[in-house]
């Protein structure tokens, strides 16, 4: 796969990313979870801001990796809220998302750690 296209790849799964996050984020406006949102909002927010172009590749590497790892922990909370709230089948699509983000940290995580060595 060559460079640009997987610049275009990163790039629709931050675009997706805070797709998710922003309607999750105002649904959870909806049901009266305010601090809830605004957490989801903040994370649209910031997958938004990976989409801008930094001057240092190492300063991105980190950002995409703490983005992940944000991104994962979010989609955990929220199947959690799922769960709790009784709801059927969509707390397995954000427990599957909140594994793909690990997942795609740890793969970024290893390529970085074999290009440096």
């Amino acid at each position: 796969m060559n460079a640009t296209r997987k610049k275009r790849l990163s790039k629709f799964g931050f675009i997706l990313g805070a797709f998710l996050f922003l309607l999750s984020g105002i649904n959870a406006i909806s049901e009266g979870q305010y601090v809830f949102a605004a957490i989801q909002i903040l994370a649209a927010i910031l997958n938004i801001g990976m989409l801008f172009q930094f001057n240092n590749a190492r300063k991105r590497q980190i950002g995409e990796m703490l983005i992940f790892l944000l991104n994962s922990i979010i989609a955990l909370v929220i199947a959690i809220q799922y769960i709790q709230s009784g709801t059927q089948g969509i707390q397995y699509v954000w427990l599957v998302t909140a594994l793909l983000y690990l997942v795609v940290m740890l793969i970024k995580k290893r390529k970085t750690s074999s290009s440096n060595a």
